[in-house]
């Protein structure tokens, strides 16, 4: 009972978090901070979103590695490479925001699936099963689909830039993907050192950007809208808190459960973005939205599976000492049934 509501705490934390990050996102890069006769120049200035957040990841990573006494496992260059992808994935889907509408931009982030083909496609060598690839055919019409009635529904804010952005974005998430999954392989890497790792370079990488932007533009910003500056801030505080529920919610669950939680979110973050700031769906978007649903629910399910094929090796393997041709049990039977022979001489 107790472990189900530390389970409930943490899906609570993650919807909580992310969908407020969501808005908060959408909010910084789309929102009038000024009046209808001075209104506030378009936000471009990506750095700002991931500078804040990075800097809490970086410092709660470390304080927990610290408590936990563990030793950074990582090489440099692992850990310069993960920094790398996770910022060019989290960088690219912040400046696509100006050049495509918000839920096209979370819709697209949240099939995971897109990113794994991608990376597949692209590197070669990797064999897809029949429920992958009909997961990538309706995520890939769902999108599509979107993107393409999204000029008639939502004021034609897409453009081709923003869509190779997303697609930069997806094929940097599907190689951090694989980078940490062959780290695992031979390391016993825990969630915090690769928190630790990803935020320290993102940070880095953010404030190296920064010269590469007005940065005193920006500082003047921050003072003419007070209210920007805040957001920004909030922005920071619930990635901190969106990241440590995901941890808290893994230790005490499964990564199939955490999967179902974070696939869930991200459409009720679109769902929100849609209803919250008014945006026009015709039915092709609507249309959209549930192959992509349909899309990821084979991605669940096929996950499901493979989960319960291995749960069920591993109550085979426990129960195989059990069987007749263990020698140990064959050694007890001959043991037992010279007794019985010895006992019927006796009589």
């Amino acid at each position: 009972m107790f472990l189900k509501f530390r389970f409930l705490l943490g899906v609570i934390g993650i919807y909580y978090a992310f969908i407020n990050i969501g808005i908060l996102q959408e909010k910084i890069f789309k929102h009038n901070y000024g009046t209808s006769d001075k209104p506030s120049p378009k936000f471009e200035y990506p750095f700002s979103t991931t500078i804040g957040q990075m800097f809490l990841s970086t410092l709660f990573g470390l304080g927990a590695l610290i408590y936990q006494r563990q030793k950074l496992l990582c090489t440099f260059k692992e850990t310069v490479k993960m920094g790398i992808l996770n910022y060019s994935a989290i960088a690219s889907a912040s400046v696509a925001l100006q050049f495509v509408s918000f839920p096209l931009q979370a819709l697209t982030k949240s099939c995971k699936i897109l990113s794994v083909l991608i990376v597949g496609l692209i590197l070669g060598g990797v064999q897809f099963t029949r429920q992958q690839i009909f997961c990538g055919v309706f995520v890939t019409f769902g999108i599509l689909l979107f993107n393409i009635s999204e000029s008639k529904g939502a004021g034609g804010e897409t453009s081709i830039i923003g869509v190779l952005l997303l697609l930069v974005s997806l094929f940097s998430d599907g190689m951090l993907a694989t980078t940490q999954q062959q780290i695992k392989e031979h390391k016993k890497i825990t969630n915090w050192e690769f928190q630790f790792s990803l935020s320290v370079c993102s940070l880095i990488a953010s404030i190296i950007q920064v010269f590469f932007y007005d940065y005193w533009g920006f500082l003047d910003l921050l003072q003419k809208y007070p209210n920007l500056s805040l957001d920004l801030l909030f922005y920071s505080f619930y990635g901190l808190l969106g990241q440590i529920s995901i941890f808290y919610t893994l230790s005490h669950s499964t990564p199939l459960h955490l999967a179902i939680v974070t696939t869930s979110r991200k459409f009720l973050t679109v769902l929100t973005s849609i209803l919250l700031h008014g945006h026009k769906m015709i039915i092709l978007q609507w249309l959209a939205l549930i192959l992509v649903a349909f899309g990821l629910y084979i991605e669940l399910r096929s996950s499901y599976e493979k989960d319960a094929e291995k749960t069920k090796l591993k109550m085979m393997k426990v129960k195989m000492p059990e069987s007749f041709d263990d020698p140990n049990h064959k050694q007890v039977d001959e043991k037992s049934s010279f007794i019985s022979e010895k006992q019927k001489k006796k009589t």
